[in-house]
């Protein structure tokens, strides 16, 4: 029996629905409370502070100035969903400013809404990850999906390998992937682990060092990476 609704509608239907669960958790959550996590959503409540737009025509802002840029460095390459989310999530933004105006927290309880404005942004971002690999993630969600392929290593060596020197990534197919599901050329990277352990933004590019040495040359830089890895997790111990 076929299926009514044609996988790639259903792809789109499903992305809409998270990013309709992710705008939620900005608009109605996120901004009335001036709750800053980064991204251009964080970006968008600090700069409304000090210019006179509000929080949702800054986030449209800067997502269309990104899009254009990521179109000019990358041309094809560029995600059309990748493309979609950021469009759909902004305009998305300013029509609930329009049709449902806040001028203030929704409970008043800063810590229940501080759970919805990390809970749904998250469910957003585990809907866009589960199998729809030509969505890369963004600024306002924890994954990355890194391209391997001018590093000429597969997204399956590349997982095996820095397990071997205890950082954990998970293989994960790319936009029009040559290679098979079950090896990829890209891998998913998050950040919550980094976070978590109260890593800091000096500490991100070490992590990206490890990363970039492994995928290179994996024989020369193995007790390298084992020695930085180490006085990361030194440096910010789960307990003190």
């Amino acid at each position: 029996m076929k299926n009514l609704i044609p996988k790639r509608v259903m792809e789109y239907i499903i992305i809409t629905f998270a990013v309709v669960l992710m705008d939620v958790g900005i608009y109605v959550f996120k901004f009335p409370n001036n709750f800053s996590f980064g991204g251009v959503s964080g970006m968008a409540v600090v700069f409304s502070h000090f210019i006179p737009m509000t929080s949702a025509q800054i986030n449209l802002v800067i997502n269309l100035i990104l899009l254009v840029i990521g179109f000019i460095v990358l041309g094809r390459d560029f995600g059309v969903k990748t493309a979609y989310v950021t469009v759909v999530s902004s305009l998305l933004l300013n029509v609930f400013e329009k049709v449902f105006p806040m001028d203030r927290a929704l409970t008043g309880n800063i810590m229940l809404e501080l759970c919805f404005a990390i809970i749904l942004p998250a469910l957003a971002a585990a809907l866009l990850e589960r199998g729809f690999d030509l969505v890369t993630g963004g600024t306002d969600n924890h994954l990355m999906l890194a391209d391997l392929r001018k590093k000429n290593i597969t997204g399956k060596d590349l997982q095996i390998k820095l397990d071997e020197v205890h950082i954990t990534v998970n293989k994960n197919a790319i936009p029009n992937d040559p290679q098979k599901p079950g090896v990829t050329s890209g891998v998913r990277i998050g950040t919550p682990a980094c976070t978590t352990r109260g890593f800091t933004p000096e500490d991100m590019p070490v992590v990206a060092d490890c990363i970039d040495k492994i995928a290179t040359d994996f024989e020369s830089n193995r007790k390298a990476v084992l020695a930085a890895v180490a006085e990361l997790v030194r440096k910010h111990p789960i307990y003190e």
